[in-house]
């Protein structure tokens, strides 16, 4: 029986491991009896932020600075900067239908609620970011659509270039 070292608290592994060389040792096998218990760490709030943080630098390659120091982000700024605190709520949504290698970049038309916001798609995750002429309540506009209980449908859009290396295309107009 083997173990995986890496993930594992070190100091676990070889207590485990310890104690099973000694039955080995001490002909001891007989009669004994383990159990195994799994601990699942994963928070779906901190994968949300790491997609966030995903879709922020993916933005950032296809705008530059100029987007990505505007006002409108203050809030994907403060909420990155702070992942213990839920200071954006609704910005990342599921795809499940969407293949895994779909890269888009979306701005947004309709809903009008949503008009100018940014849609970052990376597989089965969306991200919405706000623009420059979104203005300063775009995620309270989000929070409503959420608050609706009914999804918002994305109905039309214009579709930006996936970046494959920094654009900026907003620093050069």
């Amino acid at each position: 029986m083997l173990g995986i070292p890496k993930r594992n608290q070190p100091a676990a592994h070889d207590g485990l491991r310890a104690e099973m060389d000694r039955l080995v040792r001490e002909n001891a096998w007989d009669g004994q009896e383990f159990s195994i218990t799994f601990q699942r760490k994963y928070s779906a709030r901190r994968a949300a932020l790491g997609w966030l943080r995903a879709a922020y630098l993916a933005s950032f390659a296809a705008f530059g600075y100029k987007y990505i120091i505007s006002t409108e982000l203050e809030p994907v700024r403060e909420q990155l900067a702070n992942s213990d605190c839920n200071l954006l709520e609704n910005f990342h949504v599921l795809i499940r239908s969407a293949p895994c290698d779909d890269r888009r970049l979306i701005v947004i038309k309709e809903p009008a609620e949503l008009r100018d916001g940014l849609a970052v798609q990376m597989g089965v995750h969306l991200v919405l970011l706000p623009s420059p002429s979104t203005g300063a309540d775009f995620y309270t506009r989000v929070d409503e659509q959420a608050g609706l209980n009914r999804p918002a449908q994305l109905r039309s859009g214009a579709l930006i270039p996936w970046p494959t290396r920094p654009e900026h295309v907003l620093d050069f107009r």
